[in-house]
């Protein structure tokens, strides 16, 4: 799956700049696989180094076993909350993805309720053991819900993300006005819609 969120961090790089780049005056921009994480957002001015504001980890999250998704889910909290000291707010975004191929165990509907639960799980949990933290988790949104020709039959496909973010009690030193958190799903730092 490696190869996949890979793919999935430099087309979202493409999308963000994009659409974010130009509107920004080049101020603001993203980059895949650097300072050792999936996203990086930078901001700077025309004269200036560029500054990391902030950082995304993403995980695609399957139809799998139960026993490999909670893995996957586990594995990107602790990348964020293990993060979460460092100069730079970290953000986990979670795409879940479901095909009619696995309709014969879940739904879509029960697949994407499952995994929300479960993450919000995993995260209580962790929230648990470190007081020291808070946590926002933004609703699931729609992502994609769309159709493919595939071995000579439709398989319908649809996509929801969910994005997560440990922050400090000491929240001002997360706050950062100079860009928008989690761009493509629309919601910021604090939850509300951009």
């Amino acid at each position: 799956m490696s190869s996949c969120e890979q793919w999935l961090s430099a087309e979202l790089c493409g999308l963000i700049n994009d659409k974010y780049h130009e509107k920004s005056t080049g101020r603001f921009f993203c980059y895949n696989e650097d300072a050792k994480r999936d996203i990086t957002f930078y901001v700077c001015d025309e004269h200036d180094t560029p500054d990391i504001k902030g950082h995304a980890e993403l995980k695609l999250i399957y139809p799998l076993h139960a026993s490999k998704r909670k893995a996957s889910i586990n594995n990107l909290i602790d990348k964020i909350v293990k993060c979460n000291h460092s100069e730079h707010p970290v953000e986990g975004w979670f795409f879940l993805i479901w095909n009619s191929y696995y309709e014969d165990k879940y739904t879509s509907n029960d697949f994407f309720s499952i995994v929300e639960a479960e993450i919000q799980g995993a995260i209580s949990k962790e929230h648990e053991k470190i007081n020291s933290l808070s946590y926002v988790i933004p609703q699931m949104v729609d992502f994609c819900d769309s159709e493919i020709k595939w071995r000579g039959r439709n398989i319908s496909i649809k996509v929801k993300a969910i994005q997560v973010t440990f922050f400090s009690t000491n929240f001002s030193h997360y706050k950062n006005n100079d860009i928008e958190s989690i761009l493509l799903i629309g919601r910021d730092r604090h939850g509300n819609e951009v």
